[in-house]
């Protein structure tokens, strides 16, 4: 119920702000999204975010971008948020057909498309199969990067919210500056990563599913890449694979009291 309250709560501010709700049909299940108007010039902005996560975990920086963009859309990947779990359950190529097909309902234009963890790699893999509907790619740390069996385990193990104890170790992992909130979320994370769905993901997941250097380095977008230094979630190894294969033309960058989630600095930052 926490995990489901929590969502609920984002969503709402979010309404209150003037973004609406949208339900997309796919293949696999509908897409949920919000998304508002702006008053911007550029191009629309589609956020994606990271495993766990979900279009509310974005609420505070939404309404902010509706000054820069003509539109704002936020979605809940497939079996996240309000998003339904795919039929035939939530593994990598359900997740990717579902949220492709999302997208290409949600928006009618080319858009700028923001994608943090495992929203970075779904990013980055829908700009590879549809480079004509992307106008730019803003990675968040993003997620992705090949691993052998035994390092994807090893990662995989970080999600698997087994006990409290895991949960309250996982979350100071998302920040640069832990809040003093940490704690009182543990509860919210460990019953988010404990639903069906998520744990079956978690559970499928192989290196296969993982990007290959050449969806990467064949990136034709304008690309930027934002990588904490603070990020303790994914390993530094990760961070070279994209430094080694990102296009010429990508720009990355390592700022200063970034965790793992841009959008999370913290306190005193």
């Amino acid at each position: 119920m926490f995990d489901r309250l929590a969502d609920h709560l984002q969503v709402s501010a979010l309404k209150l702000r003037g973004f609406r709700q949208h339900h997309i049909a796919t293949s696999v299940g509908r897409v949920h999204a919000v998304a508002s108007e702006g008053k911007g010039e550029g191009p629309p902005i589609v956020v994606l975010h990271g495993i766990a996560a979900s279009c509310g975990h974005f609420w505070e920086v939404l309404p902010g971008l509706r000054r820069v963009s003509r539109r704002v859309i936020a979605a809940d990947m497939p079996g996240h948020g309000f998003s339904e779990v795919p039929q035939g359950g939530l593994v990598a190529s359900t997740l990717t057909t579902g949220l492709a097909e999302g997208l290409n309902g949600l928006c009618n234009e080319p858009f700028l498309l923001v994608g943090n963890s495992l929203g970075g790699l779904a990013a980055i893999r829908y700009a590879s199969n549809f480079p004509d509907r992307v106008k730019g790619l803003y990675l968040l740390s993003p997620g992705g990067a090949p691993m052998d069996e035994a390092g994807l385990q090893s990662l995989l193990e970080v999600f698997k919210m087994d006990s409290w104890a895991k949960a309250r170790a996982f979350v100071p992992r998302l920040y640069a500056r832990v809040p003093w909130f940490a704690q009182a979320i543990a509860p919210v994370v460990k019953a988010t990563f404990s639903r069906p769905a998520l744990r079956a993901l978690v559970d499928s997941v192989k290196p296969a599913d993982l990007l290959t250097p050449s969806e990467v380095s064949g990136l034709k977008v304008p690309t930027r890449l934002v990588w904490g230094k603070y990020d303790s979630l994914l390993p530094r190894e990760n961070l070279a694979f994209f430094r080694a294969h990102l296009p010429a033309h990508a720009q990355v960058e390592e700022p200063e009291l970034f965790g793992h989630c841009p959008t999370w600095i913290g306190p005193e930052s």
